[in-house]
């Protein structure tokens, strides 16, 4: 199941994307485009399974989501890798918040605010499993889980929400976050000690006959 690759191509560096059922990911070098080829294939990651999504920091190394564990903590919640240029394992963080005890997270999305030391990672399954509506702020230093937030919902609201990818706004310590569901979240005082996170409520649109 080939998955996601970063989302820009990184300039002197290969280009990392994932397969997600085998849990493998491949670095393709590019420097041809006409004839990309596979220069590092990762087969595992100790303690973790199924890796997800890429952010490229300014080192040159790579972060990436990974969405279950090992299967030794209630829940199976997953994490984040740092990798370096050449696809080298760094360290590893997981996504498990004693406050979320046993609570089933995926990390999926992954979006960087190095100004700050933030790193936003969101929670979504890729089958039909339900999953945690969380997203978690972790320090972008050293990969230390900060807060994990349930998404703001209406109390007796039953419906999957599922956050799915979130992207920096301009001001440099607030987000934007999607669902797969189609509902927009802001997550923003990032820079604090009491981040938070409200729904966006669009604009009613004008009708015109």
């Amino acid at each position: 199941m080939a998955h996601h690759i970063e989302l820009s191509l990184p300039a002197g560096h290969a280009l990392f994307a994932s397969d997600f059922m085998t849990g493998q990911v491949f670095l393709f070098d590019v420097t041809d485009p006409r004839a990309p080829r596979v220069s590092t294939r990762i087969d595992s990651v100790p303690g973790y399974r199924r890796p997800h999504s890429f952010a490229r920091l300014a080192n040159g190394h790579v972060l990436a989501t990974l969405q279950f564990g090992n299967g030794s903590v209630p829940g199976d919640p997953g994490g984040l890798a740092e990798f370096d240029a050449d696809g080298r394992l760094m360290r590893t963080s997981s996504a498990a918040d004693a406050r979320f005890a046993g609570a089933r997270i995926r990390s999926n999305g992954i979006e960087l605010l190095p100004a700050i030391d933030r790193v936003v990672t969101t929670s979504m399954p890729m089958d039909d499993e339900r999953t945690a509506d969380v997203l978690q702020v972790w320090r972008l230093s050293d990969l230390r889980l900060l807060h994990t937030i349930a998404l703001p919902v209406p109390a007796g609201d039953t419906v999957v929400h599922m956050p799915y990818d979130s992207r920096a706004l301009p001001d440099g310590h607030s987000v934007m976050v999607n669902t797969y569901y189609c509902e927009l979240y802001r997550l923003f005082d990032l820079d604090t000690e009491n981040p938070r996170a409200e729904a966006v409520h669009p604009t009613r649109a004008l009708h015109v006959e």
